[in-house]
């Protein structure tokens, strides 16, 4: 214990033996050590006579110079610069420039704010105009322009209408509704009092499959989209396996999966139907008693559906034809 108390005593008295060393290297400059440094002054951050600045010793012949803070000017940076004496120091652009210590204010006139006097002030930040009226900012104060049906200083006052009679002038195809409020009813895609904003197309960047069709929703906002038979999910992402899940390939068939094969299947077709998808139609009769030739051997004649010789069908059965 004993022994650590002298080595932090050591080490306190090196330090200061250092720290003394560094403070008197700071306080000289010269090529050979020989003038003080006119910018060391603890009572000033070490700047020395620069009063609002900071100064910068010439170590090589013992003089200083001042870069003086914004606002002071002079060799030792103690002149105030008075910024409202001069245009282009100035920049009060709606307000009256007050030189102040180091700098200046501006004290704005009526109606403009920001520190440099420069901005309106912003009355419709409130929302004023009341039943759909636009508010205008002015000098010192706001205004109100009102719908068609609409007056007061903030379209607050409604105005008497006419039985069944709209005042609103509805654009692209909109119809104007007289009911509790008089207002326009627009067609898709357009929006807005009059109708006057037409929104982008929902689907212009979709994200529905090929194969598949983009149907813009009734706000014209969002979009559905409509999936061909073999595709399902919110963007018909999803190829469903044949025969099962309601996708039936076969046109005018029934569909059989081929064992555990989910991609390979087998069309069973209705009567009328042939085809790999049962997609296309037999032509079931087809005329048997041409006039020239007798089809019936044996001394048997050829009689027709109808009765009539030359008009003669058959009807084609799976595993055989059948005369008639």
């Amino acid at each position: 214990m004993i022994v650590l108390i002298i080595f932090v005593m050591l080490v306190q008295l090196v330090w200061m033996g250092f720290h003394d060393i560094l403070v008197f290297v700071h306080r000289i400059v010269g090529n050979l050590c020989e003038f003080p440094n006119p910018c060391f002054n603890t009572s000033n951050d070490n700047n020395g006579p620069c009063l609002n600045g900071k100064c910068y010793p010439d170590f090589e012949f013992g003089n200083h110079s001042c870069h003086c803070d914004e606002g002071w000017m002079g060799q030792n940076c103690d002149i105030d610069i008075d910024e409202c004496a001069h245009p282009f120091t100035n920049k009060c652009s709606k307000g009256k420039c007050v030189n102040t210590v180091g700098g200046y204010i501006c004290e704005c006139e009526f109606g403009y704010t920001g520190e440099l006097c420069s901005l309106l002030e912003k009355h419709c930040d409130s929302n004023p105009c009341q039943n759909g009226g636009t508010c205008l900012n002015k000098l010192g104060k706001y205004e109100c322009v009102c719908l068609p049906g609409y007056s007061g200083n903030n379209c607050e006052i409604r105005a008497y209408k006419e039985l069944n009679k709209c005042y609103l002038d509805c654009q692209n195809g909109g119809i104007c509704k007289n009911s509790d409020d008089t207002e326009c009813e627009c067609l898709p895609p357009f929006s807005g009092n009059l109708c006057e904003i037409e929104k982008p197309d929902p689907c212009y960047q979709n994200h529905c499959a090929i194969d598949s069709v983009c149907a813009p929703n009734i706000d014209y906002i969002s979009y559905t989209c409509q999936c061909p038979p073999h595709l399902s999910g919110q963007f018909c992402e999803r190829q469903l396996p044949p025969c099962e899940d309601g996708y039936n390939p076969c046109v005018r068939g029934i569909c059989h999966k081929n064992n555990e094969d989910i991609e390979h299947f087998t069309c069973e077709c209705l009567n009328g139907w042939t085809g790999p998808l049962c997609d296309k139609q037999i032509d079931n009769e087809i005329e048997v008693c041409p006039l020239a030739s007798n089809p019936c051997q044996n001394g048997g004649q050829c009689v027709g559906v109808d009765g009539n010789r030359g008009n003669n069908k058959i009807q084609k059965i799976d595993g055989g034809t059948t005369y008639f």
